[in-house]
């Protein structure tokens, strides 16, 4: 017993510190006017520095950070992750050019990439085969508070330094935008010391020997349902596009739109996007497991493309309103139609792929959607509105042209999959 409360409480910890890395790396969003003011660049570097500059070192290092995860003492990796990460996120507060920032940023990617497949590990090791779901669940559930609340944590960090008058070295007066960045760089060094002396390295499981036709086997799968994993997985991480562009635009659309603080439009945008995504990533998971258990397959997928549909033009039609409670009406209802996407690609692997093939499988999927969601859409969304759009309304019509073309490819390409669905659901039954 004491085993398993110390097991849940590290489970705690890792869901905490997957709020406190969300937050990190979407804080920038509720402070792109601050920066562009101090730092004179454009929306376009800002993308850059909210996209780009975390993503594609994120994904360069998620692959083998996968493999050492597999050889080495997860405690000490995930220790090493967060310490990196935090550090460098208060570091982000000393900036004092574009060049910097954009260097600070690469190195929270890499220490956060360091913490999902280490924890996902650990949590396995950690419990018996039957009470693994919960506690995995209680960590996923982490992730969405901290990538559907960012707006709303960091509005609140932003305006409790306001009133302060603090002297950095090097800087002077510290702008509010530098303190909120230490200020959400602080936790996740408290939490690092609170995972190490609650923590210890679990046993691994002994997953045997893999089977020595496993190699043709898996060329032989991915042969026979290749077309259905590429439509599938692409089209879901096209519509995940649209999360991140809320996620890392909204805030300046509202604020520019409605004519708000940042801190008014953090609490506006995180209230109904957190709302929206714990509630939809509660109800329409449930609904689809119920679906596929029952060998309803044509109303799961139905259903994912009513959810595709409806997160799509609920994007378009908020970046083009003119309505602040329409506007947080839509998010919201963007948030929880995502909330059926966003479970799809980890559930068809989990479903249908050979377990000798799953992790691999996995890494490509997660390489996809953050290469899509958050390597491309943050700088697709200013460059958009830069190129097409004039005015203050310009980054909301960005975001609803986005999520429009991305909506319509993304049914497209889901729909082909449907055929695939029957054949894994038949081949998985006999």
């Amino acid at each position: 017993m004491r085993s398993y409360r110390r097991a849940w409480a590290v489970s705690i910890v890792l869901a905490l510190l997957s709020v406190v890395s969300f937050l990190d790396r979407q804080v920038l969003a509720v402070l792109v006017s601050d920066i562009r003011s101090e730092l004179l660049i454009t929306d376009v570097q800002l993308g850059w520095l909210m996209g780009p500059a975390f993503f594609i070192v994120y994904n360069v290092t998620l692959i083998p950070a996968a493999f050492v995860v597999d050889r080495w003492n997860r405690k000490w990796l995930i220790t090493l992750g967060v310490v990196i990460w935090s550090v460098l996120t208060v570091g982000s507060g000393f900036a004092q050019s574009y060049e910097q920032l954009l260097w600070l940023r690469a190195g929270v990617a890499f220490g956060e990439a360091l913490l999902g497949p280490a924890a996902i590990s650990m949590i396995g090791d950690m419990f018996e085969r039957n009470d693994r779901p919960l506690p995995t669940a209680a960590y996923v559930a982490g992730s969405t508070v901290g990538s559907t609340g960012s707006a709303l944590m960091s509005a609140m960090v932003l305006q409790w330094v306001s009133g302060l008058h603090v002297i950095l070295p090097w800087i002077g007066a510290a702008e509010p935008w530098r303190l909120t960045l230490i200020g959400v760089g602080v936790p996740g060094l408290v939490l690092a010391l609170v995972f190490v002396l609650a923590s210890k390295e679990p046993p691994r499981e002994d997953l045997g020997r893999i089977d020595t036709d496993s190699k043709s086997l898996t060329l032989t799968h991915l042969k026979s349902y290749g077309w259905f994993y590429t439509c599938a997985f692409l089209g879901l991480a096209l519509l995940l596009m649209n999360l991140a562009s809320i996620a890392l635009w909204a805030p300046t659309f509202f604020a520019r739109t409605f004519d708000l603080t940042a801190i008014e439009a953090g609490y506006r945008v995180g209230l109904a996007a957190l709302v929206g995504g714990v509630s939809g990533t509660i109800v329409l998971p449930a609904i689809i497991r119920y679906l596929i258990r029952s060998k309803r397959i044509d109303a799961m997928v139905n259903l994912v493309m009513l959810c595709i549909v409806g997160a799509a033009g609920s994007a378009y039609f908020a970046g083009n309103s003119g309505n602040i409670i329409v506007a947080m009406v839509l998010i919201f209802i963007f948030m929880f139609c995502a909330g059926a996407v966003g479970i799809m690609p980890t559930l068809i692997v989990q479903l249908y792929t050979p377990s000798n093939l799953r992790g691999r499988l996995s890494a490509v999927v997660f390489f996809l959607i953050y290469l899509l969601a958050f390597g491309l859409a943050p700088v697709l969304v200013p460059m958009t509105a830069e190129y097409y759009y004039v005015g203050e309304g310009a980054l909301g019509e960005a975001i609803g042209q986005v999520a429009l073309a991305s909506g319509l490819l993304s049914l497209v390409l889901f729909a082909s999959a449907r055929s695939g669905f029957h054949s894994a659901e038949r081949d998985v039954s006999t």
